[in-house]
Order: C-alpha cells, then sequence, then structure tokens
C-alpha cells in the first residue's frame, strides 16, 4: 500500500491543469493534514478547492 501526505502545492497545481485525479491512480492513500485542508478550503473559489472538497 503505497501512502503519502501532501501538501497544497500538488492539489492546487494538479487541479489548475484538470488532473486532480492522478493522486487517486498513483497512491492508494492520500493524507491531507487539517492546515492544507484548511489552506485550500479557505477559499471556496479556489484553485483545487472544490476538488478537495469533492474528495474528503
Amino acid at each position: 500500500m503505497t501512502r503519502i501526505v501532501c501538501n497544497a502545492s500538488p492539489i492546487i497545481a494538479l487541479s489548475s491543469i484538470g488532473s486532480f485525479h492522478i493522486l487517486g491512480k498513483l497512491f492508494d492513500e492520500v493524507m491531507v493534514p487539517m492546515a492544507v485542508r484548511d489552506e485550500i478550503l479557505h477559499d471556496t473559489s479556489a484553485v483545487g478547492a472544490e476538488q478537495l472538497k469533492s474528495a474528503l
């Protein structure tokens, strides 16, 4: 089982090019720390916010 801890940069970058789903294909478990979740979801119109909310 492949697990990673993901910071905001890959979530935002992959979301901006429409490839957020790649994280789920590459890794069995993607852990997002609460601080990263809060950073991205702070502005619901920010790049990656909708994708992360759906994934959680």
